[in-house]
């Protein structure tokens, strides 16, 4: 398997960045007069309530216990305007928000995200994002192999994600990352059946998949989207794909639309990211200057 060597190292490079310019500090410490905190979940949606009871719900409950003192809001971004959100709660005295968003690779909704906190930024004290599912090396293996354990088959199983044709193909990097992980030995151990990625609109492509399968001389393809709680616009997208060019490639396929929000691993990651959140702040520009003088 071939893999552009320059898109591992900037996924990597990505996932530095994260790291650097982090100082220690806590955003929901004993709070001083007039301060007041709250807790956003951030979630794309789903219009299957049957899918929001075990995927969404299990995220903002999760995410109620992590931070038990906070008020708690969830906002559903097809049904509600974060910005709107935010304007409600600085106008009702919060001062310290910590927004945790349940998507799954930072793409344009986190673009977006970042976007109109930006815009009410001022408006608070202190305002810090989690970060998605996969940002790390850790995540993209942790998830692979909870994947693997749930639904994965001995035949073909095929890892369809979004992905964007709007970023670099460092957004679209961690796919690639899991398409690297899964062909890594100590994961080929482990694994049933072959395993490929793919995104319906970013790198991979479905047709770099198809060719590998075809290549391998695969004859049925189990799909599992990647998804945190995949709506019937986003199952009908993949019915539409596995009609036009899974099917016409020669395979037999199946569609696994179970959501990532069922796994307990997926929701335990995105805890781990709201829990770093709360406690480590990115250094204002000032800071961070001052950061890189103390070291000479």
């Amino acid at each position: 398997m071939k893999i552009s060597l320059t898109i591992i190292l900037s996924f990597l490079g990505m996932l530095s960045l994260h790291a650097q310019n982090i100082s220690d500090a806590a955003l929901f410490s004993q709070p001083k007069e007039g301060e007041k905190g709250a807790v956003v979940a951030v979630h794309i949606g789903t219009d299957d309530a049957s899918v929001s009871a075990h995927t969404i719900d299990v995220f903002n409950e999760q995410l109620q216990k992590e931070f038990p003192q906070q008020a708690f809001f969830s906002v559903v971004t097809s049904n509600t305007s974060l910005s709107r959100q935010l304007t409600e709660l600085a106008k009702d005295g919060f001062t310290h928000l910590l927004i945790q968003p349940s998507f799954i690779v930072d793409d344009v909704e986190m673009t977006v995200l970042r976007q109109e906190v930006i815009q009410i930024r001022s408006e608070f004290m202190d305002i810090r994002i989690g970060e998605p599912l996969l940002s790390s090396e850790e995540d993209c293996q942790t998830i692979v192999k909870a994947i693997s354990q749930k639904y994965g088959g001995k035949n073909a199983n095929l890892l369809l994600g979004e992905g964007s044709s709007y970023m670099t193909q460092a957004f679209n990097s961690p796919y690639t990352f899991i398409q690297y992980a899964i062909s890594s030995p100590s994961m080929l151990k482990m694994l049933k059946g072959d395993w490929y990625v793919a995104t319906l609109n970013g790198y991979p492509t479905l047709q770099n998949a198809i060719e590998r399968m075809q290549a391998n001389k695969e004859k049925k393809v189990n799909i599992i989207t990647l998804h945190f709680s995949p709506s019937i616009a986003i199952q009908n997208e993949v019915a539409e794909t596995m009609k036009s060019q899974i099917l016409p490639a020669g395979f037999k396929a199946t569609a696994t639309h179970q959501s990532l929000g069922e796994l307990p691993e997926v929701i335990d990651i995105f805890m781990e990211h709201a829990r770093y959140a709360a406690t480590h702040r990115s250094l204002s520009p000032i800071e961070e200057k001052f950061s890189h003088s103390s070291h000479y």
